[in-house]
């Protein structure tokens, strides 16, 4: 019982930290996930546990696919050996995102790295429609793969803002990644396919294509919504929400996410700064004193994660007030408590708030003739005493 558990734990952790894994080591890509393509699958074959080109025509393309529904907040990593120096007849195309199954269709909507063409570069494309609508929108290095065989692992990220991240590992040359360009692109998010695509011409390119471990899963594990944790009356006008974490920049710039309740104004501005745990909100006319309770909706943090039902803080405000002489006055002393009669054995004077608003005695002094106190933050409300 306790090694099935363990069992299942350890599927269950790799089925949510990778949609598709495939390393071809059962020797076939009809099962566990299952491909299918061009030629009912024929254009390809499994050798040495990898997946390698089969198709002999000449001036052809060809194309095996597998089912994916990831596009975005998610990552591609693959490995690729051309045999060959690519040209703008030989290449590969990776779909990393396709609404269709057969890559050979006129119509696709999706996003592809093309290893190879006339600048032998590994860069990304968007396809919005037919084949002639495919655009750059990552220009890799010119001349990466342009050696008579060429071995490259690449990788890609899209986060949940549709930024693109373009990386590429070349065989013996690079030990790390190199970072090839970032583009921010939110035209595609769904998607039904992941594949391959390749166009070959003469027969020096037969069977010269391998791929091999294929891996697709998300790009983080933080799944916890963030929280608002402060507000702060900064001035009359201007207020400062302090989040559990860093905030998405886009979500918590929207003036339309933030309302305050019992405000008759608007918020007309957020501001943020160089915290992204923090923004300011800007308002459209000075508070008033009293209660509020700031709610925020539809903002996320930078893993996408929406802040739910974790988005409302209260704030207080008193309306600074000029005072004037005797709003504050001496309304009773108590100068010699002994011998104690029904009073307290201390002195003490009773102060009286004469107006109708809160005053803060914050810093006011209080003095006899031998010494002065300096008073703490402490507010009277109206026609209130203190003692």
């Amino acid at each position: 019982m306790k090694n099935t558990i363990i069992l299942l734990l350890v599927l269950f952790c790799q089925t949510g930290y990778a949609q598709l894994h495939d390393d071809f080591s059962d020797g076939n890509f009809t099962a566990n996930p299952a491909w299918s393509g061009s030629s009912s699958g024929g254009d390809f074959s499994i050798f040495n546990n990898r997946l390698r080109s089969g198709s002999n025509k000449a001036s052809a393309n060809f194309y095996l696919s597998t089912a994916n529904s990831m596009g975005i907040n998610c990552s591609w990593e693959f490995w690729v050996n051309l045999q060959f120096s690519t040209s703008g007849s030989n290449y590969a195309d990776v779909y990393l995102i396709s609404d269709k199954a057969d890559l050979q269709s006129n119509q696709i909507n999706g996003y592809f790295v093309r290893i190879g063409n006339t600048e032998d570069e590994i860069s990304l494309y968007k396809r919005s429609g037919t084949t002639g609508s495919s655009t750059k929108i990552i220009d890799g290095v010119n001349g990466s793969v342009a050696a008579s065989n060429n071995t490259v692992r690449v990788r890609v990220s899209r986060d949940h803002l549709g930024k693109f991240t373009l990386e590429r590992e070349i065989a013996g040359i690079n030990s790390s990644f190199i970072n090839e360009g970032t583009a921010i692109d939110l035209s595609h998010l769904n998607t039904t396919s992941f594949g391959i695509y390749i166009q070959q011409s003469t027969s020096s390119f037969f069977q010269k294509h391998f791929f091999d471990d294929f891996r697709i899963g998300a790009l983080n594990t933080d799944t916890i919504a963030p929280r608002l944790n402060t507000v702060t009356v900064l001035d009359s006008t201007t207020l400062e929400a302090t989040f559990s974490e860093a905030m998405d920049s886009l979500s918590i710039q929207n003036k339309l996410n933030f309302s305050i309740g019992n405000f008759p104004g608007l918020v007309v501005q957020i501001n943020t700064g160089t915290d992204p745990l923090k923004c300011k909100i800007r308002l459209s006319e000075p508070l008033s004193t009293g209660t509020f309770l700031l709610t925020v909706s539809s903002v996320k943090d930078r893993n996408g994660n929406n802040i739910g039902n974790n988005n409302t803080c209260p704030l207080s405000y008193v309306k600074p007030y000029r005072v004037k002489y005797k709003d504050i006055a001496i309304n009773e002393v108590f100068p010699d408590p002994s011998p104690q009669i029904d009073l307290p054995s201390v002195e003490y004077v009773e102060l009286i708030n004469t107006t109708n608003e809160m005053i803060s005695l914050n810093n006011w002094k209080f003095s006899d003739p031998s010494s002065t106190a300096v008073l703490g933050n402490i507010s009277m409300m109206p026609k209130s005493f203190l003692i």
